[in-house]
């Protein structure tokens, strides 16, 4: 049940310390607190101080119809501001602004 279920806060906690045991090559990206959710990348995925964690599909498309050897960062997208970890709006922990959020109260 939700009682077993850690709140967001102890997720990124736990996130970090994983991220500092990788030896300083993977960084907290992205969150979605909604879905105490958090994504750990690579360095490789930040470039100018932007992550690039999103896919271009049509791009990988592209690529993969080619023939042609590929990685990952040939067909990198730039992750939108509102999911970057502390890029967002405040408090709203990476949610979609053009999606609509809705928060419940305590039931009566």
């Amino acid at each position: 049940g939700m009682k077993n279920v850690p709140w967001h806060e102890e997720v990124l906690g736990f996130t970090q310390q994983v991220c500092d045991a990788a030896g300083g090559d993977y960084e907290v990206a992205s969150e979605h607190a909604h879905s105490c959710a958090v994504l750990i990348a690579h360095k490789k995925f930040k470039r100018g101080g932007e992550w690039y964690t999103h896919i271009d599909f049509d791009k990988f498309l592209e690529l993969a119809k080619s023939g042609e050897e590929f990685c990952s960062e040939d067909y990198m997208a730039k992750t939108p501001e509102w999911a970057v970890i502390g890029k967002g709006i405040p408090g709203d922990g990476g949610f979609d602004p053009a999606e609509t959020h809705f928060r419940r109260g305590k039931r009566a």
